[in-house]
């Protein structure tokens, strides 16, 4: 294709702004994805993929990202259909955050910065600001209209055949409320007609992004989640999008549903993008996650309750840090109204400061090398989720109990609001259980029912200033 080749040379590609490497290797890299090799291709999108939206682990669009948009979009036309994903995820990349990250739904997070550590409430735009403070607003501006220029090349993808072609439409059109007037019926006329129950998922989390907060098409949502014969898939997703988008208008079913699924946590094909194709690539593993924010978005007292129950019926199905992560959402929206972002986790040993990652899966799973849990991989405390690989998808397939756990085997949070819990206690000590709300005693108990939660010292309940042991706690709890 000559004229691409043409097309890339009349951009001053060396005049143009780039954080951290030459802007001239960007056509090279873009020809190559005509490239029919798949080793060649992989290799330039990776390249593409780092230069055109990423500083440092920061988010950055550059003057570069701007001049590269219109080639990737006449380029989308021309890749064989298993690469058209990976294209629409890098301008998904390129035209900005969905509109959810830009709510001013409050989240509450730790701020680690400064002489103290303390939480604090964010709304979910200023944690985007934050979290952008690298990117120039202008060019990230700019790199959303010019992706937006694509729009009739995206409506055609919408109609493939090839099911990640459709998903990376739909994700990227969550990115574009400004046209959520052509682009909502579009989406709402998939969601109706086709047979497709993971489409029709895909469109509730795009729909989830274009809506107003008064758009009538919320109802959907309520009517996949109340509808007996809807599939399971859907209605998870219609419940999960309310709790985190409309927690005020939620119908109880919504809460029960979010419960469930705690209990039989989503697998998925990690590693999304990637080309299966090329030699030597890592290919994708069966994993599950955990996600406790639906249901700690409902606050009091839906919220609190959903968690209560989860834990409850899932602690014996959960590894013992998902037994932990759950006890700390319910604790924390019982006592801060809202689960806490972002503190500080370890593992560790009396006998060693840390434990080496084969003594802790040891640690928190049976020895048994049939045991799904057997040689996996951990989660990291300090995620949203939390991250497990299975050798299958089968339900039957997570660990019943934990034997073998070590005596001396500690859970630690350390970055907590420590002044926020020494005044807990403080109020503990002088009032006793009186200063605890229903709510908070009703959560309190639950936590000290979890029998898995209690094979292992943790530290959790020093968050809201409690005694760590079970035996004090369930005496502090009888003072009046």
């Amino acid at each position: 294709m000559s004229s691409l080749q043409e097309q890339l040379n009349q951009v001053p590609w060396e005049q143009l702004s780039h954080p951290y490497r030459a802007a001239t290797e960007i056509p090279t890299h873009l020809f190559t994805l005509l490239s029919h090799n798949a080793e060649e291709w992989q290799s330039a999108f990776d390249q593409l993929d780092e230069s055109l939206c990423t500083y440092d682990q920061c988010f950055s669009i550059t003057e570069a990202s701007c001049a590269a948009v219109p080639f990737l979009i006449l380029l989308l036309q021309e890749i064989p259909d298993q690469r058209k994903h990976s294209l629409l995820r890098l301008l998904s990349e390129l035209a900005g955050q969905p509109r959810s990250a830009h709510r001013e739904r409050m989240v509450l997070k730790m701020d680690h910065h400064g002489q103290e550590t303390r939480q604090r409430w964010q709304s979910m735009k200023q944690f985007s600001q934050e979290w952008n403070s690298y990117s120039d607003a202008r060019w990230a501006e700019r790199a959303h209209q010019l992706v937006g220029e694509g729009l009739p090349t995206y409506l055609s993808l919408l109609h493939s055949a090839h099911e990640d072609t459709v998903r990376g439409t739909l994700e990227l059109f969550g990115r574009f409320q400004d046209l959520s007037e052509v682009l909502v019926p579009v989406v709402v006329e998939l969601y109706t007609e086709t047979a497709s129950s993971l489409l029709k998922v895909l469109a509730l989390h795009c729909l989830s992004d274009l809506l107003d907060p008064h758009s009538p098409e919320w109802e959907m949502y309520h009517q996949a989640v109340t509808t007996p014969d809807v599939h399971p898939m859907v209605r998870s997703v219609a419940a999960r999008e309310l709790a985190l988008d409309h927690p005020d208008d939620i119908p109880p079913a919504a809460v029960n549903i979010l419960a469930e699924e705690m209990l039989q946590p989503h697998t998925f094909n990690e590693a999304p993008g990637e080309d299966a194709d090329v030699p030597g690539k890592k290919q994708r593993r069966p994993t599950y996650f955990l996600d406790c924010r639906p249901l700690s978005c409902l606050g009091v007292p839906m919220g609190v309750q959903g968690l209560i129950s989860a834990l409850e019926q899932g602690a014996v199905l959960w590894s013992i840090l998902d037994s932990v992560r759950v006890a700390e959402a319910l604790l924390d929206v019982a006592f801060f109204g809202c689960w806490v972002a972002n503190r500080f986790w370890s593992y560790r040993t009396v006998s060693s400061p840390f434990l080496h990652i084969d003594s802790l899966r040891n640690a928190v799973s049976n020895l048994n090398p049939d045991d799904p849990y057997f040689d996996k991989d951990l989660p990291d405390l300090d995620d949203d989720n939390a991250y497990f690989l299975l050798p299958d998808f089968d339900r039957e397939g997570y660990s019943q109990t934990y034997t073998n756990v070590f005596s001396d085997f500690f859970i630690e949070v350390a970055g907590y609001d420590r002044s926020e819990a020494e005044r807990l206690k403080q109020r503990f000590e002088q009032e006793g259980s009186r200063v605890l709300l229903d709510h908070q005693k009703d959560a309190l108990r639950s936590v000290l029912r979890c029998e898995p939660l209690w094979q292992v010292k943790h530290n959790l309940l020093e968050i809201y200033g409690l005694p760590t042991s079970l035996d004090e706690v369930e005496l502090s709890l009888l003072k009046q």
